[in-house]
């Protein structure tokens, strides 16, 4: 297969036409001067961008000098297009949005900061309102965060402060294996990505973790869905029993696991029957929507595809669609969290700087006026079905693949030595990384890695483009994912080397 240079232009097949505004055109249509150079890719920090403290000592970062639809731009020309939204963030694209970019100006002609604990903006108010409609009037109240760990940190401080309010001693959590929450000590603890957590494990509280719901692995040859469940809910309530049943204030589960399975999507009645142990057991059901959220699956909510409530709800990533950092936390009508407060202590007590803000609540107010009026929902939906079908029929016969999964605009690729015994890469191996890097300095396209997909080690990678795409950027996709895919493992990959740079995904 002929190969190009790293940096230079990729020439798009006929099936794979940029979408109109080139960014070609866009770019040149500016003033801005930019670096004629990129910092060389795949080798160490080196000094001179020692001032911007590394996430990754073994690589600099690609400079990019701006972004147009759906590409982002480089000093040397070059096009790449965006097939995971970053971490599922630009979910109109990483390119400038008029709308949105107008919704904020407003606001910022209006005013950016105030005291979230005195004040706030009529937009806040607006959003939160808008967002509860989103909800089939499950969800009662909202406050907004800056991160998906924000979120969640915020949610777990109000499951423990809502039973230490009806006085009872409900004060331990259960996750899942392969899941993950956040990064901050408390919400690692919960989750069980264990590339991310090994280091700190001496430090984070005491968490019970069940199976996760993963069709791929965990399903036995000839095991009807139902027969799965069952044996996950036994699994489940074994898990409660031991951390005691008395003392659970939440289960923590992500209706579709993003990081750390590979947007993994739960088998049908799964998450009825989690609903249905924690309604036993008096236990608050929380659903982590960071990634799977805010239309990405095709629904607002992964939730509402079986119509499955949580007691609390947390949303983010895409939410403001990347112009501003966003989170949510929910609260639904089910154990009358919001009342118990209310007459309660009259206080939560937890709070941030910059929750409720303004620029992120005009973004993502806008963001949802334009899902409604591009009537997006629809075509996540068709988008995500003809990606998945065309997914499986060119890579699916691929020796090292082993499973393509998820759904809307949130699939995954999981990568194996061995289809038949799906037997997993180590994670030193770093397959995910390596592969997302040949995308981007050589295929001009971008997807997003992920570790530990059965536990210790695994390698797959998420695909998650902007809900505005068409048929050609699904041509677009899986077509250099291929390439991608078929390049590495046939004359990239050599077991016997081992890489010494380390997964971050």
């Amino acid at each position: 297969m002929p190969k190009r240079a790293s940096g230079t232009p990729r020439a798009p097949r006929a099936s794979q036409a940029a979408p109109s505004p080139t960014p070609v055109a866009l770019l040149s249509s500016t003033s801005r001067q930019f670096p004629s150079t990129n910092p060389p890719s795949g080798h160490g920090v080196t000094e001179s961008y020692r001032a911007v403290f590394p996430r990754n000592f073994n690589k600099e970062p690609l400079l990019t000098v701006g972004s147009a639809g759906h590409y982002m731009l480089t000093p040397d020309g070059r096009q790449i297009y965006d097939a995971s939204g970053g971490a599922a963030v630009s979910c109109l694209g990483p390119g400038p949005n008029e709308r949105i970019i107008r919704a904020m100006y407003e606001q910022m002609l209006q005013g950016v900061y105030i005291n979230p604990s005195t004040m706030e903006y009529p937009v806040i108010k607006s959003c939160a309102e808008r967002l509860l409609a989103t909800t089939n009037g499950e969800m009662v109240s909202v406050r907004f965060y800056s991160s998906g760990t924000d979120g969640c940190e915020a949610a777990e401080k109000l499951a423990l402060q809502y039973w230490k309010e009806k006085g009872q001693d409900r004060d331990r959590f259960l996750g899942r294996l392969q899941s993950y929450h956040g990064t901050s000590f408390g919400t690692l603890a919960i989750g069980s990505h264990k590339p991310r957590r090994d280091i700190f494990e001496a430090n984070m509280m005491i968490v019970k973790h069940a199976l996760p719901c993963d069709s791929y692995r965990g399903q036995r040859h000839g095991e009807t869905d139902t027969q799965y469940v069952a044996r996950l809910m036994e699994d489940m309530e074994a898990r409660i029993t031991e951390a005691g049943r008395e003392k659970v204030a939440a289960v923590w589960i992500e209706p579709v696991v993003g990081a750390a399975l590979g947007c993994m999507p739960p088998v049908r009645g799964y998450l009825k029957a989690v609903r249905d142990l924690c309604d036993k057991y008096k236990i608050l059901l929380i659903f982590d929507e960071i990634m799977c959220g805010m239309g990405r699956t095709g629904k607002m909510y992964a939730w509402q595809h079986e119509n499955v409530v949580p007691d609390i709800l947390i949303a983010g990533k895409g939410m403001s669609a990347g112009f501003s950092p966003m989170s949510a936390m929910f609260i639904s009508k089910r154990s009358g969290i919001y009342e118990t407060l209310k007459n309660g202590s009259g206080i939560f007590n937890h709070g941030h700087t910059f929750e409720n803000f303004s620029l992120s609540c005009a973004a993502a107010l806008e963001l949802l006026n334009i899902i409604d009026d591009e009537k997006l929902l629809t075509n996540i939906t068709k988008m995500g079905e003809l990606l998945k079908q065309r997914l499986k029929d060119e890579l699916g016969d691929l020796p090292n693949v082993g499973d393509i999964r998820g759904c809307g605009l949130f699939l995954g690729v999981e990568f194996v030595k061995n289809k038949s015994t799906k037997e997993s890469f180590p994670i030193s191996d770093h397959i995910s990384e390596e592969i997302c890097q040949l995308a981007i300095e050589t295929y001009d396209i971008q997807f997003y890695p992920c570790g530990g997909s059965n536990g210790k080690d695994g390698h797959s990678l998420i695909i998650a483009p902007a809900y505005n795409i068409d048929e050609s950027h699904v041509d677009l996709i899986v077509g250099r994912l291929k390439d991608v895919i078929t390049d590495y493992f046939s004359t990239r990959r050599n077991p016997e080397v081992e890489s010494s740079q380390p997964l971050i995904a």
